[in-house]
């Protein structure tokens, strides 16, 4: 694909480069630059997960309403997972198919 706003003259200049490079060392090149794109990525996701993670750790410290929803929730998901692992630990076939977790948590389970 050709871009509509290059120069001929620089087209052909990078046509000529590139034939004096053996194409190994731009497929080597082209797969260290997009290791490091990748890796840079990796980076920015974690970074933005503990930012995450930081942010909802604040409010949890300073705001009383979001501390008691989280305590709340996380009661009713205990609660949830307990009933779970009774059910399934008294042997019924249809407890692998249901579970109050997964359907709280907006799990669907096939």
């Amino acid at each position: 694909m050709k871009k509509k706003d290059e120069d001929p003259a620089n087209v052909e200049k990078k046509k000529m480069l590139r034939a004096r490079v053996p194409r190994e060392e731009r497929v080597e090149a082209n797969i260290k630059k997009v290791k490091e794109e990748r890796e840079k990525a990796r980076k920015l996701r974690k970074l933005k997960v503990f930012n995450m993670a930081k942010k909802a750790s604040d409010k949890y410290d300073q705001d009383a309403n979001y501390r008691f929803l989280h305590d709340q929730i996380s009661a009713l998901f205990a609660q949830l997972l307990k009933s779970d692992m009774e059910f399934l630990n008294s042997g019924e076939k249809q407890a692998e198919k249901r579970s109050a977790c997964a359907t709280a948590s907006g799990f669907k389970i096939a």
